[in-house]
């Protein structure tokens, strides 16, 4: 079992918010359970949640803006999305937004307990200093870390400051086109990943570990280096 965590359970419906508050509070975890989005800043507490179980649909401020203002407040969060939602296009956004993990309803009470206890061994574990951070020079188009400098394209200066400032660092495959393509002049999928593939081999020279830039598949595209923008 986990060692004993705070949780945030924000649930809108009386008997599953009681039920699961029961089964976390029996696996030894302090359960602070709530309605609503709004409850959860009022509800008072010695120490930030280390984890909050959300509800997408919830009344007045939904699942997805307050999973986007925990994670904002607290990156080290456990963020479990629980929702009767199961289209592909709503598990991305609950994973875009800042989600650890996404289970449909009517969630089984062990998954959800193993979910918590998975992810509380990543809270167990103190944050590691990057060892390939990068550092991204947009005047000079260049990008370098341990490994060197490598010079970069304008666009590729404009998708890479993108990615290192959108949020959760994703950027959702339009988003990508319309930096590469802003003209529209018709940029293929294929094209759009060929960009991408260049732009991973430029990061990889620099010193990022293997994989700099992920693709969510059906979705979009991760940056998983870090990457610092200044001179």
């Amino acid at each position: 079992m986990a060692s004993r965590l705070t949780i945030m359970l924000v649930e809108d419906n009386d008997a599953l918010r009681e039920a699961t508050a029961m089964v976390l509070r029996r696996e030894g975890h302090q359960v602070l359970a709530v309605p609503m989005a709004e409850d959860v800043d009022d509800t008072p507490a010695h120490a930030p949640p280390d984890a909050y179980v959300i509800d997408l649909n919830l009344p007045g401020e939904d699942g997805i803006s307050l999973t986007r203002r925990v994670r904002a407040a607290q990156p080290r969060a456990i963020i479990i999305m629980a929702t009767v939602r199961s289209e592909l296009a709503d598990r991305m956004q609950g994973y875009a937004t800042g989600a650890d993990a996404y289970l449909q309803k009517p969630v089984d009470p062990e998954e959800l307990v193993a979910v918590i206890n998975a992810c509380a061994r990543r809270l167990a574990t103190p944050p590691q200093e990057p060892n390939d951070q990068l550092r991204l020079d947009p005047r000079n188009a260049l990008v370098a870390g341990p490994g060197g400098s490598t010079e970069l394209t304008h666009t590729e200066v404009m998708l890479l400051t993108a990615l290192a400032r959108a949020p959760g660092r994703r950027l959702e495959r339009w988003q990508a086109m319309q930096i590469v393509d802003p003209e529209e002049k018709g940029l293929s999928t294929s094209s759009l990943e060929m960009r991408i593939t260049t732009v991973r081999r430029k990061l990889t020279s620099a010193g990022a570990s293997s994989r700099p830039i992920r693709a969510i598949h059906g979705w979009g595209y991760m940056l998983c280096c870090e990457l610092q923008i200044g001179d």
